[in-house]
């Protein structure tokens, strides 16, 4: 997991990995979906969910409240097609 002393310090309080379907909820709105890895140079205090539409949303974690919803399997980036021929 990229995700790094805040953030990672949130996620792990929760017992939240990548690949779990979460709620984040700050103030008087909430997210709900996919929690997705990150690029290892992004700004801490912020997490990426993947939601339903099938858009990504970062969400900064300053005054919000998560809630594992569903446990998941991490996901794996990779083709897994036919071979191609040359």
């Amino acid at each position: 997991m990229t995700y790094k002393e805040i953030s990672k310090e949130f996620l792990d309080k929760a017992n939240v990995t990548i690949g779990d379907t979460i709620k984040v909820t700050k103030e008087d709105i909430s997210y709900e979906g996919i929690l997705l890895d990150r690029s290892e140079d992004a700004k801490d205090a912020y997490i990426v969910i993947k939601l339903d539409s099938g858009y990504n949303v970062g969400v900064n974690i300053e005054s919000a409240t998560i809630e594992l919803i569903e446990k998941g399997d991490q996901p794996k980036i990779g083709f897994e097609g036919d071979k191609i021929e040359k």
